[in-house]
């Protein structure tokens, strides 16, 4: 590994809180009432996971220039600004999809999203949980943060975050195990959220209203906005689905780390244990300079494909989607554009009709689809202008959360896997006449538990 790609599974420990971007001032010491409320949330945290606090946590309160220092590890402003312009291989293949601004780099976003995002975070090497807050009484909102970064206190003490064998060129493999991570730490924080009482749930959902307009003030990139937040919000119904099972799979899943992010992105195949196959890695134009060979993942294509298509048609693409490899490159002239050729494996015909639809909208010349048999070749390069995604990207991600709490909660019910497909079609029906997430969403969390009432009668009788 890179030290930069190091330094980025390292970042993943921390929690994003993704409404409350409160940049909170210090206090010296560790007040005698936060603290006892930090020993409460361990209990509930260790009870709720499962795992045994074996070490008690030392919670460290900073100020925002100190808490933005720990969390990039002690580099300086101007190392971290020189680490920030390296351009990855990544960078160039998400600028060939369009999908990345060509001015950005997706590491060093992602790190800023959640440097300026979180209110606190788990430092295995200190056993210390640092806190942005000046309150000596932690208002709801932080106490819910502290909720997630215990479980990583967990997680860390009973051996389960472990340096991950993670290739830098496998996407969706780093994805899911991101997803496991934050996933786990984000369903106790959920169970803590509903914990709490009416008046103090509807203090974080004031506090998450307040903030909002501050998350687009930031100017954030959108991809690795969203990408950044799969993490937690698609990552929970995945956690939910295997510690359903009892704890050996969740346990299991840490140790061994699932082969794509098939299983983060689609409950059904989590919960038929569905393998993703990778096509043969398809070969570069002659005479081109090849930067990278590699896999993107189901939730990288997913955002391509939402990038053009409508929410149902993308999620009932990404449905069709069982693995996929890539080829970057670029003419030997230095200043060329990069350009992708990918190969994606579909089981169902939905992905070809959906890539095609995808090229169709896409700029003039970018992109060319190609299919045969169960393989779908995509070849493309870098826009010249690439269109503005950030409402698409936030619009996408929503509606696949939405969908995959839906279907987790009607899997952990008992539902067979007849009628759990029988809702996933319901649902996508159902997206087309929802133009916001808000209507589907329930304060913290997408209302699983809601749309399975609202969409199961549907479900009743035999299709």
């Amino acid at each position: 590994m890179t030290r930069t790609f190091r330094r980025a599974i390292a970042a993943a420990i921390a929690a994003l809180l993704v409404a409350d971007i409160a940049c909170l001032a210090t206090i010296d010491r560790t007040p005698d009432v936060a603290e006892a409320q930090l020993r409460t949330i361990e209990a509930f945290a260790a009870h709720a996971r499962g795992l045994p606090l074996r070490h008690a946590l030392h919670p460290r309160f900073a100020t925002r220039a100190e808490f933005a220092r720990l969390m990039s590890g002690g580099l300086t402003p101007q190392q971290r600004a020189a680490q920030a312009s390296i351009e990855m291989p990544l960078d160039s293949a998400l600028h060939a999809l369009g999908l990345l601004r060509h001015d950005q780099r997706l590491l060093a976003e992602q790190e800023r999203v959640r440097e300026l995002g979180a209110l606190g975070f788990y430092d295995p090497g200190s056993n210390a949980i640092v806190i942005r807050s000046n309150a000596r009484k932690l208002p709801a909102s932080v106490r819910i943060s502290l909720a997630h970064e215990v479980t990583h206190a967990l997680q860390a003490q009973n051996g389960l975050l472990g340096p991950p064998n993670l290739s830098e060129n496998d996407y969706g493999r780093t994805q899911v195990w991101y997803g496991l991570v934050e996933g786990d730490a984000t369903r106790i924080q959920l169970r803590y959220f509903r914990s709490l009482t009416a008046s103090e749930q509807a203090q974080y959902a004031a506090v998450g209203r307040k903030n909002a307009t501050r998350v687009a003030a930031l100017k954030l990139d959108p991809f690795a906005y969203q990408t950044t937040i799969a993490n937690y919000t698609l990552g929970e119904p995945m956690a939910a689905l295997l510690a359903a099972r009892g704890a050996g799979p969740l346990e299991a899943a840490f140790a061994n780390i699932p082969t794509s992010d098939l299983v983060e992105v689609n409950p059904i195949a989590l919960a038929t244990d569905t393998v993703a196959s990778d096509p043969p890695i398809p070969s570069p134009p002659a005479g081109s300079v090849v930067k990278q060979r590699g896999h993107f993942g189901a939730l990288y294509w997913y955002l391509a494909l939402a990038s053009r298509l409508p929410p149902d048609e993308a999620i009932a693409a990404l449905d069709g989607w069982n693995g996929d490899s890539f080829v970057l490159w670029q003419d030997a002239k230095a200043s060329s554009t990069p350009c992708v050729r990918a190969a994606l494996r579909g089981v169902t015909p939905a992905l070809a009709a959906g890539l095609e639809k995808w090229r169709a909208a896409s700029p003039v010349g970018m992109a060319s689809v190609s299919s045969a048999a169960d393989v779908v070749t995509v070849t493309s390069c870098e826009p010249a202008a690439p269109t503005p995604l950030a409402a698409t990207f936030e619009r996408a991600v929503a509606f696949l959360t939405a969908r995959n709490a839906l279907l987790a909660v009607a899997i952990i019910d008992g539902a067979p896997v007849a009628t759990v497909g029988c809702l996933n079609r319901v649902y996508l029906a159902y997206l087309r006449t929802v133009r916001s997430p808000r209507r589907i969403f329930g304060g913290f969390v997408p209302a699983g538990d809601a749309l399975r009432d609202r969409l199961r009668p549907q479900c009743d009788a035999p299709l």
